[in-house]
Parts: C-alpha cells; structure tokens; sequence
C-alpha cells in the first residue's frame, strides 16, 4: 500500500531554458551541421520556445529564442512580432533588438533593420556586428 499524497504540492521553480541543439565547430563556436539539420533544428528550438511561452508569456530569453529560430525559418513577420514584444518588456534588451534587426533585414525592410542597428550602436558605440550590419544595410539600401 502506498502512502497518501500530500494535500498540496509545494512550490516549483522555473525550469531553465533548454540549449538550442547545435554542435562545436572549429574554436568553440556553434554552428548546425548541415542545411536541413539547421531547419530540423530551428524547428524543433522553435517548438521548445513556444511550449515555453505558453506557460510564461513574457519570458524574454523564449521570445529572443522564438524570434530567432522564427527568422531562420524565414517567417520573419511573426519573427518580428516576438521580438518586439520583447523589446516592449525591455527596451534595452540588445540581443531582441539584434534580432529584430536580423528579421527586419530577412524580410527586406532595410530602413527598419538600419534604425535597429542604429539603436543598437546607440547603446553599444562601437560594436563591431552593428557597424558592420550598418554598412551592409546601406550598401543595400541606398
């Protein structure tokens, strides 16, 4: 016979965020390993995210990883919509507003990713992606 189950169950803390699944490339730095296992897997971070937010909403590093994995996906509006929902919990989120740029550029609105690089250099000065995403955008844009 097995003892009764107590009346209330305590507290649970929230579970960490899964990793995106990916390996080690040369000197550490992650990459997929090939183009359909980086579908496969920004699909399968995509459906983590989303099971996450179902349980929190406004959890930030879920939206930033949704955003992303719904960008390499190439549905950069609902992409966006993430990000910016982020960017609305925290404005000084730098990573959302990366993403955000990455969509914005994605979908072809250069002037919209140029503004976000722009901010991004406004809280950054001098960091070398947002510089270098900048001069792109113009190369593209103008």
């Amino acid at each position: 016979m097995t003892a009764p189950a107590p009346a209330s169950a305590p507290a649970v803390a929230t579970p960490p965020l899964a990793a995106p699944k990916s390996i080690a490339g040369p000197r550490g730095r992650r990459r997929a390993a090939r183009p359909a296992a980086a579908a496969s897997s920004a699909e399968d971070n995509l459906r983590q995210f989303q099971d996450r937010l179902a349980k929190f909403p406004d959890d930030e590093p879920a939206l930033r990883g949704a955003c992303t994995s719904l960008a390499r996906l190439g549905k950069v509006s609902e992409a966006a919509k993430l990000c910016r929902h982020a960017l609305r919990l925290d404005p000084t989120d730098v990573a959302a507003r990366r993403a955000l740029a990455h969509s914005y550029a994605l979908g072809g609105a250069c002037q919209w990713a140029q503004n976000e690089w722009r901010q991004v250099l406004a809280d950054r000065p001098g960091d070398p992606e947002a510089r270098r995403e900048l001069r792109a955008r113009r190369a593209v844009c103008d």
